[in-house]
């Protein structure tokens, strides 16, 4: 009878745990919709290029499922143009009604009233949280006095105060 309720128990964390399950569909390419990803799936894709073409996607959050998969995740930010190495994200199929466009990183999205009829898809896994690097070049003297030196000079501002830039003296030749 002991043995009979563990096995049950075993059971049931089994199926607990395969409803966890992620569908690995690679990496994949710049047309590649959400219709990839089958329903009742959370899946995850690999996008090795920046796809920021000028294919239309419709949603903010949540995408209309023949949004092109990572042109939403850039526009989504759960990844980013500047760093190629982090380009994975995580989706699932959702059937909210309407898509709402918007204007985020520079990529548009359009909007569209949905009558329940078309699917959508949502990102699960995390935004980015890269900090941008401000760094200022300050330029004294270059434009303004001809063969005489100028001036460069390097200031960070934001999280990074530490980083440290040499001073360059440089005597501008005329002709």
């Amino acid at each position: 009878m002991y043995c009979h309720q563990i096995f049950r128990i075993v059971i049931v964390l089994l199926l607990w745990k395969s409803t966890d399950a992620v569908l690995d569909l690679g990496e994949v390419n710049c047309t590649v919709t959400g219709f990839i990803c089958p329903s009742n799936e959370t899946c995850s894709a690999t996008c090795k290029r920046t796809c920021a073409q000028n294919e239309d996607i419709w949603g903010t959050v949540v995408y209309a499922f023949f949004s092109r998969l990572c042109k939403s995740a850039l526009q989504d930010f759960r990844i980013s143009l500047w760093n190629t190495s982090e380009r994975t994200f995580l989706f699932k199929h959702s059937w909210d009604a309407t898509f709402y466009g918007s204007n985020r990183l520079g990529i548009s999205s359009k909007s569209h009233a949905n009558k329940g009829e078309i699917q959508s898809y949502k990102f699960f896994s995390p935004y980015i949280s890269e900090s941008i690097l401000d760094i200022v070049s300050l330029h004294r003297g270059y434009l303004f006095e001809e063969k005489a030196n100028h001036i460069q000079e390097c200031f960070v501002f934001g999280k990074y105060p530490n980083i440290k830039f040499s001073m360059y003296n440089k005597r501008k030749v005329g002709k």
